[in-house]
C-alpha cells in the first residue's frame, strides 16, 4: 500500500470511529429527577397534569422540544451562564428556584393550558416528559 493510501485510510477510519461519539453531550443525568421536578407545581397537581402541561409547552414552543435543548436551557443560571458538572442536585434544585424568582420579578411567563408560569417551571414541565424516570 503506498503511503498516501495509507494516510487517507487512516484519516477516514479514525473519522468513521468518531463520528457516533460527535453529537453526544456530556449530560449529569443524576440532575435529571430535579430537573424533571417543578416544586411548587409538584404541590399543587398532580403528575398527570404536569405531563399535561409540559406537552402542551412542547407543542406551543417547538424549538425547545427537544431533550437536550431543554437541557441545556436547565441547566443555565439567570445570568445565562451554565452551571457547573460538579454540583450536586441540591444546588442545581437552588439555582432552578432562583431562576423561577427571577423570571417571575422580570415578567418572564408563559400561560400554558390556563396556568400561569416562569418559563423554567414550563420546561421543566416539558423536559419531565422527555426523559425515563
Amino acid at each position: 500500500m503506498r503511503r498516501r493510501s495509507f494516510l487517507i485510510l487512516s484519516v477516514m477510519g479514525a473519522a468513521a470511529y468518531s463520528i457516533p461519539f460527535v453529537s453526544c453531550r456530556s449530560r449529569n443525568i443524576s440532575w435529571n429527577k430535579t430537573l424533571a421536578q417543578p416544586v411548587f407545581l409538584s404541590h399543587v397537581c398532580d403528575a398527570k397534569t404536569i405531563q399535561e402541561i409540559g406537552n402542551a409547552y412542547r407543542a406551543q414552543v417547538p424549538e425547545e422540544s427537544k431533550a437536550d435543548d431543554l437541557y441545556d436551557l436547565l441547566t443555565t443560571d439567570s445570568s445565562g451562564k451554565s452551571v457547573a458538572s460538579s454540583l450536586d442536585s441540591n444546588q442545581v434544585s437552588a439555582i432552578l428556584s432562583e431562576n423561577i424568582s427571577h423570571e417571575y420579578a422580570s415578567g418572564k411567563t408563559i400561560n400554558v393550558k390556563g396556568w400561569v408560569l416562569s418559563t423554567t417551571e414550563a420546561r421543566q414541565c416539558a423536559y419531565s416528559t422527555l426523559i425515563k424516570p
